[in-house]
Order: structure tokens, then C-alpha cells, then sequence
């Protein structure tokens, strides 16, 4: 049963990496968008600093006040723009299914 369980925990996960993975696919399809980097950093400050974006965009889940790299952004003569959100595609609900998928997993 335990590892039924983990496998299918695994394969929820794997699931939200591919959908991941298709969000980044489909950006980077967009022939207005130059690149679309993941990042691992709590914030994207110190790749905003190397890139110097002309237009740096996030989703309806964030207005500009929540974003500390917003005034770097502008600093460096880059303008901010919200999208509309889209549920269950954003990254924030991404991360949120991976991180309650893993705050379910039997303890070993």
C-alpha cells in the first residue's frame, strides 16, 4: 500500500512538471518573447540585473506592490506588465499542487 501510494504521488508530480514544462514550451513559442528562464532564486533579481529585460512580465496572481524586483525592473529601464490571470496554469498554483502533494506523503 505505502508504495502504491508514493507512486501515485510521483506520477501527480510528474504531471505538474510536464504542465509545467508546457507552459514554458508555449511562452517560449510567443514570437514576442526573446526567453523564458526558470529560476530557483526567491526572487528573480539577480537574473533581472544580467538580462536587463525591456519588458518584464508576470501573471493576474501578483499586482506590481507584490513584487520587490519591480523598482530594479524600472531602475534598469524596464517596464512591468500583469497578465491576466488564468487558474490551475499559473506557476503560483503549479507550486502550490507540488508543495501539497508533498505535505501528504506517508512519513518513512
Amino acid at each position: 500500500m505505502l508504495l502504491s501510494c508514493k507512486l501515485s504521488y510521483l506520477v501527480e508530480l510528474l504531471q505538474l512538471l510536464l504542465l509545467q514544462m508546457r507552459s514554458l514550451a508555449i511562452l517560449s513559442a510567443l514570437e514576442s518573447v526573446d526567453y523564458v528562464i526558470p529560476f530557483a532564486d526567491p526572487t528573480p533579481s539577480e537574473l533581472i540585473k544580467i538580462i536587463r529585460p525591456n519588458i518584464y512580465v508576470k501573471g493576474g496572481d501578483y499586482t506590481p506592490e507584490m513584487l520587490p524586483e519591480v523598482p530594479l525592473v524600472e531602475e534598469l529601464g524596464g517596464e512591468v506588465k500583469i497578465l491576466p490571470y488564468v487558474s490551475n496554469i499559473s506557476t503560483t498554483a503549479i507550486v502550490n499542487r507540488i508543495y501539497q502533494t508533498f505535505s501528504k506523503l506517508p512519513s518513512t
